[in-house]
This record gives C-alpha cells, structure tokens and sequence, in this order.
C-alpha cells in the first residue's frame, strides 16, 4: 500500500510553507517524488535497511542532544519534532527508491518462525501492509503542527 502521486511531495511542501524552509522542503520533494519519475531501483538488503535504521537513530538522538544544548528545552522539543522527516529521510529515500515495495524490519528468524510477520499475515489475510511513506507523511504534518504551537525558538545565551 503506497501513498498516492504527488501527495507525500504536497505534504513536505506544505511543512516548508509553514515553517519557512521552502529550499530544504523543494530539495526533499523532489528527491522523494522523483522515484516515480525513474524506474531505476536498488536491491536493498533487510541489513541494509538495518544500518539505515540504526543511522538514523544516531541522527535523531544527537539532533536531540545538540538542539538541547543549543536551544534549551521548550524550542528544543519544538524543532526535534520539526526536522524529525528530515532526520528520517534515509529510511524515506530507501523505500522510495528500494525494488520491495515495503519495508520489513530487520527480524530473527526465531522470532519470524515463532510470531510470523506484519507482511506475511498481511498477504494471508489480504490485510494491505503499512506503508513507511505514510508515516513520513505524518511525521511531516506533526512537524508542521508544532511549527503554528510557538513562536520561533531563540539560542540560549
């Protein structure tokens, strides 16, 4: 189940309007986007999309930690929240131009034999599996919500 054309790039161009990072929100539409324009696709590993995971948490706790320091903590909270799609980005960019459509997360096969996955029961039960663009998507908006709660964070001197 993937989103419909042009409304993920609607969505990030939304986010730049209201947050004023129109430069940030174009560069993003269109690397986004254009994954419908290409048919060029990667073969991404499960230990690919792991990595990518694992690099991505690394980006949003330190983002979190210096936007603390630097911040303090009510703005800090505000633009972790704001640039969390943009910290999540490689993710984003992997499913949107991986050749699998959906994402599994890296699983063990203890737990794959024991459980069974989202993806697996969801083709059983002909139950459309999530989608990561739309939680992208989400994200996004939730960043733009923040945006329009407060005023514009100042550094702490």
């Amino acid at each position: 189940m993937s989103t419909p054309a042009l409304y993920l790039g609607a969505t990030i161009l939304f986010w730049g309007w209201q947050t004023g990072h129109w430069p940030v929100a174009v560069a993003l539409t269109l690397a986004l986007e254009g994954a419908r324009a290409t048919s060029r696709r990667w073969d991404f590993s499960v230990s690919d999309y792991t990595r990518a995971a694992d690099l991505c948490t690394v980006i949003v706790v330190a983002a979190g930690v210096v936007l603390y320091v630097v911040f303090g903590n009510p703005a800090a909270i505000k633009l972790w929240f704001q640039w969390l799609a943009v910290m999540l980005l490689p993710l984003a960019l992997m499913q949107a131009y991986g050749s699998a459509g959906d994402i599994e997360a890296g699983r063990e096969t203890a737990i794959d034999d024991v459980v069974g996955s989202v993806i697996e029961r969801g083709r059983m039960t002909d139950t459309p599996t999530p989608h990561l663009q739309t939680v992208y998507t989400l994200v996004k908006l939730l960043g733009t919500s923040v945006h329009w709660a407060s005023p514009a964070p100042r550094a702490v001197a």
